[in-house]
């Protein structure tokens, strides 16, 4: 990921999350009223590819009611709901919560073990590097 201050104004940050097709972009400027909005934005344009996206779409959809998928021409803008904006602080409280359950409960769940494989491996590297 890589937090990218608009030339401008260094106030301003974008997030890049990269994967091989598509970006991940979050945009926080005057466009967005300076509220994070959610990107995915991509090369490919084929109509197969846009139907797949869709479909994979829905899938979030059924689980979060409201959050909808709008073209636009770089991909797709994600808009979400106000009734899902919590606020900052609620949501840190939120994953605050859970960090404490995995403590608790002494285990990560299944899709944080990659995660946190590839951390560590990543600042290990990194700090051999800096050595």
């Amino acid at each position: 990921m890589h937090l990218v201050p608009k030339p401008n104004n260094p106030k301003i940050l974008q997030s890049h999350l990269c994967f091989h097709t598509p970006f991940l972009i979050v945009r926080q400027g005057k466009d967005q009223k300076y509220k994070p909005v959610l990107y995915i934005e991509t090369k490919d344009k084929s109509k197969g590819y846009e139907d797949a996206v869709a479909a994979a779409f829905k899938t979030i959809q059924a689980k979060h009611p409201g959050v909808e998928l709008k073209k636009i021409a770089a991909g797709w803008e994600i808009t979400i709901p106000a009734k899902y904006d919590t606020g900052h602080e609620s949501h840190f409280a939120q994953v605050a919560n859970a960090c404490m359950g995995f403590l608790k409960a002494g285990k990560l769940p299944e899709w944080e073990v990659p995660n946190m494989i590839a951390k560590y491996w990543l600042t290990t590297e990194a700090l051999k590097k800096a050595k």
